[in-house]
């Protein structure tokens, strides 16, 4: 008998083959059981689920004067594990990040560096969706931060 059919949670697909055993034998419809079995499956549930198209992230770097900071590097690392994304900002201090995976609870920090000092921000819990734009409106530059 393998794990999964004798009872033993040391399966991988223990706590699926649990769920329908119990949903069939409770008489709910097989269409609801395919739809919460499909989500467990497919980790939509906890995720965010959506098509995983890739967004992307937009704001501004501010001095402590509101003044729009050029050159500064942004950087934002994916929950998914992949490569972090870098940009820099332009002439008033905007930038935009493409191809950002989706996922919830990212980081965005930015770092300037000067000849003397060096400036950072960041903006913490960034959520980016499937295929969407997130601003993150102002990251002000403070030294040393």
């Amino acid at each position: 008998m393998t794990a999964e059919a004798s009872g033993n949670d040391a399966g991988a697909r223990w706590p699926v083959t649990a769920v329908w055993f119990n949903l069939r034998y409770m008489n709910y419809p097989r269409v609801v059981v395919a739809l919460v079995l499909g989500l467990a499956a497919s980790g939509c549930a906890s995720s965010g689920g959506g098509d995983g198209k890739p967004g992307s992230v937009v704001g501004r770097v501010v001095d402590n004067s509101g003044k729009g900071v050029r050159g500064t590097a942004v950087r934002i690392v994916p929950v998914d594990g992949s490569e972090p994304r870098i940009v820099v900002t332009d002439s008033v201090g905007r930038f935009v990040i493409e191809q950002v995976p989706p996922g919830r609870g990212m980081t965005v920090e930015a770092v300037k560096q000067g000849n003397v000092l060096t400036t950072r921000g960041s903006k913490s819990k960034v959520n980016v969706s499937s295929g969407g734009r997130t601003d993150v409106g102002a990251i002000e530059l403070k030294a040393g931060g």
